[in-house]
């Protein structure tokens, strides 16, 4: 048998065993060490010579068999981590929607007189006149989510357009519960 056909049979005994590194190489280092005792020694140097190149191949073969499972490793880690960071809810996420709602807010009803009478269709000065005296007078007051001028503009826009409460979902980006239960608390 070739000392090619033993390199092979080496390689694959040790990937059927699913072991790479230093276990496999004693099994290719006794397999050379065993052929060596076939040829006889010192008799053919060549053989020897070439039985000692093919365990330098078979060795770099094998670590760059250990550099490819480790490199595999670290990318199943890594996509592991990422997942856990994606299903895993931050705070600071909810602090940044908090003012992003706020943004588009403001962008709805105070960006200008005629888009904020498009909207709730009353002009801004009225608009905060009308929550000055719900808070003062009529006792509404901000939620620990929700400030009163956002209560008073999304009942008044359900009142202007006569929208459903996924309409409404969607423009001020609030649940179906909260929205339904700041109509009720305005209308009280």
């Amino acid at each position: 048998m070739s000392s090619l056909c033993l390199v092979l049979k080496g390689i694959l005994f040790c990937r059927g065993k699913r072991q790479v590194g230093s276990l496999c190489l004693g099994k290719l280092s006794s397999i050379f060490s065993h052929r060596e005792r076939e040829v006889g020694g010192g008799e053919h140097d060549g053989k020897v010579m070439e039985n000692k190149r093919m365990e330098k191949v078979v060795r770099i073969i094998l670590l760059w068999l250990a550099l490819v499972v480790y490199v595999r490793k670290c990318g199943v880690a890594a996509c592991l981590l990422i997942l856990q960071q994606r299903l895993r809810i931050n705070r600071s996420t909810y602090t940044l929607d908090f003012y992003a709602n706020r943004k588009h807010f403001r962008e709805m009803i105070y960006a200008n007189d005629a888009t904020c009478h498009n909207q709730i269709r009353m002009y801004r000065a009225t608009f905060d006149r009308l929550c000055d005296m719900l808070t003062s007078i009529g006792g509404l007051r901000p939620t620990r989510n929700m400030l009163v001028d956002e209560q008073v503009a999304m009942f008044l826009h359900i009142l202007a357009h006569h929208v459903k409460n996924r309409v409404i979902q969607f423009e001020f980006r609030r649940s179906a519960e909260s929205i339904s239960r700041t109509f009720n608390r305005v209308l009280a």
